[in-house]
């Protein structure tokens, strides 16, 4: 027989669910059997709520995609989408599509390949984008994906690194608008990463404008001489809007010589320093750091 549950009682099992397991809805024994009382009054409140965070594997993606075609306003509740170890193919830009309120949106090397290759339409909504751990085909790969979000505020790319080191320019297409995100997360694999991401970032035809950044953060595993004119170059792109930088370097080359006499809007600097456990600290750093502290305004 069903139980018409008032809506504050519905509301609230949805909440203790999802705030029980850290905004994701785990399929226990307990939660079901609360959660099938509330579909019994599937009203646009539980919509919203059950809809807001979205995890999908290869598994799960057509089965989400059948959903949203049956029912195509269940799109507009997600805010928050999650793709991992799916083949690549047009099935994930399909999905996006459907999404008009994706709010964040977090992908592995197989999703970002897809979207480069399959998607044609920007994604206007999105003010969070996220991978984590990607070797890229190409250089060239990220910045065609972030060309796609001209609303980003926030990058977190971590942990990428290049399977092709071979430079491939970015062409941005002529109808699409040049994003200006606030905040960057940075890590790379290695230095020769991070040189040929700002030379597609910030060359000729960027993937991004960088005046408007007030966090940065980079974490580079290994860094010579000339990466430090990469940083350092960085470093002068950001100098109309920084605010807090953060460097992760290698104790043998940190820190670079930076000059952040023009940076007039820092307030927060965090330089780490990473160091072998059986290793002494090397010298060379005790002169170079007092000098670019001295160069703060």
């Amino acid at each position: 027989m069903a139980t018409d549950l008032p809506q504050e009682l519905i509301d609230n099992i949805l909440d203790e669910s999802v705030t029980q397991w850290e905004d994701i809805l785990l399929p226990d024994y307990p939660s079901l059997r609360a959660l099938s009382l509330t579909s019994r009054r599937f009203t646009p409140s539980c919509q919203a709520r059950l809809f807001k965070d979205i995890n999908l594997i290869r598994k799960s993606c057509k089965q989400f995609k059948d959903l949203l075609l049956e029912s195509p306003h269940l799109g507009s509740y997600v805010s928050s989408l999650r793709m991992y170890y799916h083949s690549v193919s047009p099935i994930v830009v399909d999905i996006l599509l459907r999404l008009p309120n994706l709010y964040k949106l977090n992908v592995d090397r197989t999703c970002l390949v897809s979207i480069a290759e399959h998607m044609h339409t920007s994604l206007q909504s999105v003010r969070v984008f996220s991978l984590i751990g990607a070797q890229l085909p190409n250089v060239s790969t990220l910045p065609t994906v972030i060309s796609l979000l001209p609303s980003v505020e926030t990058l977190e790319l971590k942990g990428i690194g290049l399977e092709n080191a071979n430079p491939i320019p970015f062409l941005l297409p002529k109808d699409r608008k040049i994003p200006s995100p606030r905040t960057i997360l940075l890590s790379v694999t290695d230095a020769r990463t991070l040189l040929e991401l700002l030379c597609n970032l910030t060359g000729p035809n960027p993937g991004a404008k960088l005046d408007k950044i007030k966090s940065l953060q980079i974490r580079i595993s290994r860094v010579s001489v000339q990466d430090r004119w990469d940083i350092e170059r960085l470093l002068v792109l950001t100098r109309p809007s920084l605010q807090n930088l953060t460097l992760v370097i290698p104790e043998r080359s940190f820190p670079p010589p930076m000059d952040f006499s023009q940076h007039s809007k820092l307030k927060t600097l965090c330089l780490r320093m990473p160091l072998n456990t059986f290793a002494a600290p090397s010298e060379s750093y005790t002169q170079t750091l007092p000098d670019s502290l001295a160069t703060l305004p």
